[in-house]
């Protein structure tokens, strides 16, 4: 990833997967590394598709100290339009969603039990910007929906009741990330 930054002449380095973004942290140090949700919140308007839309916000777990991150998401939300109703478990205190730690392979049943107990703490549905949260979350029966997908899909309810993709799908989508990234060229280079 060093190098790879290094030869397009790369500064900052912007992570969309709070587990990503907190892996970089640790392995890349001199580096500065940024959510896409700190980047967008403030500078883009999303559309106001979502006035007056009730939900809450399921933090991932790995993004509990981060503050910045938070703050960013329910800006971007509250911009669009939505009423965010905060669970009590949330920032700081955020709860697991149960994917976790590679819960699910050891203790399936643990799993879902995690997951349950999450998507039980609010009626509304659960904003995610974590992939793996609104597997799980979605796994147990909850509404769940990243918030992209909330924000931009012409219909979001829709989007929240159907089940996430599978792992080729998701495989395929991250291939197709690594093979665009090859073909930079470092800044300013023709």
């Amino acid at each position: 990833m060093q190098r790879m930054m290094d030869s397009v002449g790369a500064e900052e380095l912007i992570a969309a997967c709070p587990d990503c973004t907190h892996l970089l942290k640790e392995t890349l140090p001199g580096t500065r590394v940024t959510t896409v949700w700190e980047a967008l919140a403030g500078k883009w308007e999303p559309p106001r598709q979502r006035e007056g839309v009730a939900i809450s916000i399921h933090d991932s777990c790995k993004a509990r100290h981060e503050p910045g991150i938070h703050s960013s998401v329910r800006r971007l939300l509250e911009d669009g339009g939505s009423v965010i109703e905060d669970v009590d478990y949330a920032g700081e205190l955020a709860r697991c969603c149960g994917f976790g730690g590679m819960i699910y392979p050891v203790d399936s049943d643990l799993s879902q039990r995690v997951s349950r107990r999450r998507g039980d703490e609010s009626p509304l549905p659960m904003i995610t910007y974590c992939a793996g949260c609104r597997m799980a979350l979605k796994g147990c029966g909850k509404d769940s929906i990243h918030i992209l997908d909330f924000l931009l899909s012409s219909d979001w309810q829709t989007a929240a009741k159907a089940n996430p993709p599978g792992a080729l799908p998701r495989y395929a989508n991250r291939l197709k990330a690594k093979w665009a990234f090859k073909r930079l060229r470092p800044l300013g280079a023709e």
